[in-house]
């Protein structure tokens, strides 16, 4: 299997046999481990620089190139359209698309027990290692929940110029998000020319409080959907920046940031068994595995 990063939509060669398209050169080195580790397949795996716009290039090239395959972020997709691209993968007729069903990657290593099988864990407990994950997910709940809601509303109204909040320390709380919510400018005109419309911003962003938290006053693993829908690599970047894991170089200098996450998930995908990863990456290989046969 060959691993190309860097790669703009213009850079794609017509003739290249079984691709797979994916997020970025962080997704691209972990799927291209995954899946020379766990399969037997001639898929070249090519990372694109353009994200925002990978949905686009797969919708434009498929009618070029059936054989060109793409695996993208969920971000803020819903349920419905993330589970048909499992479902009906490959689709050549449309897109071939296939979409994450948890945020990002990252997030599927924010799992407790499958982070602390890492090497550079430095505990004999997961506690800490849950602590640390919902604490790191707690101080940016109000700010993510808050960002759901201006997504949904960019989508709705056309506005995707509106801009998403980014400083977790500017939204502490609940009451805050729905101040800042009601008080942006760009929905001025909306709240002017819609009854309620106020009002039914506040209920969407109660609502997602909810869904994300599973109705609880803090944030606790394996309630709700933070873990899954929540951005699961700015919360790892904050857990693994902690002393619960240490990582070296080959001449002992201390690795920190994201080179550090890098080789945390890394280790995690080369030296666990298959038992222990998440299913969506054993789906993911068999898809893999059956597309390189075709």
């Amino acid at each position: 299997m060959k691993i190309q990063n860097n790669v703009s939509a213009t850079d794609i060669n017509q003739g290249s046999k079984h691709t797979l398209f994916v997020e970025g050169d962080d997704d691209c080195e972990y799927i291209q481990r995954l899946i020379s580790n766990h399969t037997e397949t001639s898929v070249r795996v090519r990372g694109m620089q353009n994200c925002f716009y990978i949905k686009s290039v797969a919708e434009a090239l498929h009618p070029i190139n059936p054989e060109y395959y793409f695996l993208v972020d969920r971000d803020y997709h819903t349920d419905e359209y993330v589970d048909s691209t499992w479902q009906n993968f490959p689709e050549p007729e449309k897109s071939n698309l296939l979409i994450w069903k948890k945020h990002e990657i990252e997030n599927y290593f924010l799992s407790p027990e499958l982070l602390s099988k890492s090497q550079f864990y430095q505990r004999e407990s997961i506690r800490p290692l849950e602590s640390a994950i919902t604490k790191a997910a707690q101080n940016r709940f109000y700010l993510e929940a808050l960002n759901r809601v201006i997504i949904d509303c960019r989508e709705i109204f056309r506005l995707n110029w509106i801009q998403l909040i980014t400083n977790p320390e500017l939204v502490p709380d609940l009451q805050t998000a729905k101040n800042k919510l009601i008080g942006m400018n760009e929905f001025a005109d909306q709240s002017q020319r819609f009854t309620g419309f106020i009002m039914s911003l506040e209920y969407k962003l109660e609502q997602t409080v909810n869904i994300l938290s599973g109705d609880s006053p803090s944030l606790k693993i394996g309630k709700g959907e933070w873990m899954n829908l929540m951005p699961g690599k700015q919360i790892l970047n904050i857990v693994i920046s902690s002393n619960l894991f240490k990582v070296k170089s080959r001449d002992g200098k201390i690795i920190q940031g994201e080179e550090k996450l890098r080789m945390i998930i890394i280790d995690l995908i080369q030296t666990l068994s298959v038992d222990d990863f998440p299913v969506d990456f054993i789906e993911l290989c068999s898809h893999i595995t059956r597309i390189s046969k075709s």
